[in-house]
């Protein structure tokens, strides 16, 4: 018997999950605090990637050395692995004038420190927010009500200065 005849089963209920996930509420508002997250269409699919490559040891066609091993269970899984914690972790808190922005490290700043603002339109959107130290903060385009959060973002940038 060969597994070929179970994708079916498998691929509906892991479709009908993917698309619930993906339906669920991106922006909250928790008392006056705005948080922008990255889709869980998006997280959950790193994770799938993840899953997949680990999966994949397990078939019979697969070389059970050492090397295999390290390669499957440690190079192919483990950048699915640190996106999938990365997206996972990720968020924008927008609380008055107070901005929390990433994932590992998260950057606080004030939006009376940020000095100018560029919006990256297009495919890859992004909005850059240069501070009065001279560093620069990203908030990446991939996340939920990104418009809505750079117009916002870019606005106060305008009134505050």
């Amino acid at each position: 018997m060969s597994i070929s005849h179970y994708w079916g089963l498998l691929l509906v209920p892991t479709a009908i999950i993917y698309v619930a996930l993906a339906m669920r509420q991106h922006h909250q508002t928790v008392g006056d605090t705005e948080i922008y997250r990255i889709p869980y269409a998006y997280t959950f699919l790193c994770f799938a990637g993840f899953v997949f490559f680990e999966i994949l040891p397990l078939w019979k066609s697969v070389p059970s050395d050492a090397v295999s091993f390290v390669v499957y269970h440690v190079f192919f899984p483990l950048p699915f692995f640190v996106i999938w914690l990365r997206n996972l972790m990720y968020r924008v808190e927008v609380t008055g004038s107070k901005v929390v922005v990433g994932a590992f490290p998260r950057h606080q700043f004030d939006m009376h420190d940020v000095v100018d603002s560029d919006l990256t339109e297009g495919r890859a959107q992004l909005l850059t927010l240069r501070l009065r130290n001279g560093k620069k903060r990203y908030i990446s385009g991939y996340i939920a009500d990104f418009k809505p959060l750079a117009a916002k973002l870019v606005r106060q940038v305008g009134r505050i200065d």
